[in-house]
């Protein structure tokens, strides 16, 4: 028995029809809109067409408590670096002649230690030569000085080097000394609180 056999023309015509008629039969049940409906709050917020402001630095260091905390301690942290450097280091900076000057003291058993450091600010002209230094007791106006006041003269030199250190001793001490300096025609007068 042999089955008969449309012609090859009329069989592609029959499937395509068909496949279209299946197509138009097809019915697609998808809504975005109910779908969202039932999905988590973090899904609805990323599908979300409304533009989402981007957060600031500040917000994003305080999003959440411990991140607040955190932002806090360093900030309290960085102010108390900030206060101890400013208080612990006072030094009294000044200049003379061209050379910038930091001094220190710091009593110790009836005397009072001196360093005086000098450093030229860039490529400046600075002075070189004798520098005499008068040092005495600082006495606030107003106040009456107890008996005679201590007096110590003390000279160092001043090289062209472009940094030195120079460690003075006085045979006597107290809170606060008054210095003198003269580098050539030029005077100085400074305020020192010792250690």
């Amino acid at each position: 028995m042999e089955e008969s056999q449309p012609p090859p023309g009329e069989s592609r015509e029959k499937s395509a029809a068909g496949i279209e008629k299946a197509e138009q039969e097809l019915v697609f049940y998808y809504s975005r809109t109910r779908r969202l409906e039932r999905a988590s709050p973090a899904v609805r917020e990323l599908n979300d067409p409304t533009p989402v402001r981007r957060p600031s630095l500040f917000g994003t260091l305080t999003a959440t408590k411990p991140l607040t905390f955190l932002f806090m301690s360093v900030v309290i942290l960085v102010i108390g670096i900030f206060i101890t450097s400013y208080f612990s280091s006072r030094n009294d900076r000044s200049t003379l002649g061209g050379n910038s000057l930091t001094l220190s003291a710091m009593r110790f058993e009836g005397s009072s230690y001196i360093v005086i450091k000098k450093t030229v600010p860039g490529k400046t002209e600075a002075y070189t030569g004798i520098v005499d230094i008068a040092v005495s007791v600082y006495v606030k106006s107003g106040e009456a000085p107890p008996g005679e006041l201590p007096l110590a003269n003390r000279r160092v030199f001043f090289s062209p080097e472009p940094e030195e250190e120079y460690r003075i001793t006085v045979p006597f001490e107290a809170q606060e000394l008054l210095f003198l300096m003269r580098a050539g025609e030029e005077y100085l007068n400074l305020r020192i609180k010792t250690e």
